[in-house]
């Protein structure tokens, strides 16, 4: 049981990282919004410039999309791991 043990408090802690990763991608991928929508007041705006701010907007949701899906995966392990230390615990934890 000692091994399942150790493999869950891992796989919480992955899961953790990813979430980490996650928020901290959102954050930048809000930041880089704000700057796009704060750049659309300015009349003298380029195309050019335009561009490069949404090619940057659409790599940070980019990121943000590739660390839900690691997030989502390393949640769906721990969940499993979880059910297995409880099963192997003998406790009676009812699942949905």
């Amino acid at each position: 049981m000692n091994s399942v043990l150790e493999e869950l408090i891992e796989a919480m802690n992955d899961r953790y990282n990813h979430y980490q990763t996650l928020y901290d991608h959102y954050e930048d991928a809000i930041t880089l919004d704000k700057q796009l929508f704060e750049m659309l007041k300015d009349e003298e705006l380029t195309m050019e410039i335009l561009q490069e701010q949404i090619d940057e907007v659409n790599e940070a949701y980019e990121k943000v999309s590739d660390s839900k899906q690691q997030f989502n995966e390393s949640t769906d392990a721990y969940n499993e791991l979880k059910r297995e230390f409880y099963s192997k615990a003998e406790l009676n934890v009812q699942f949905d």
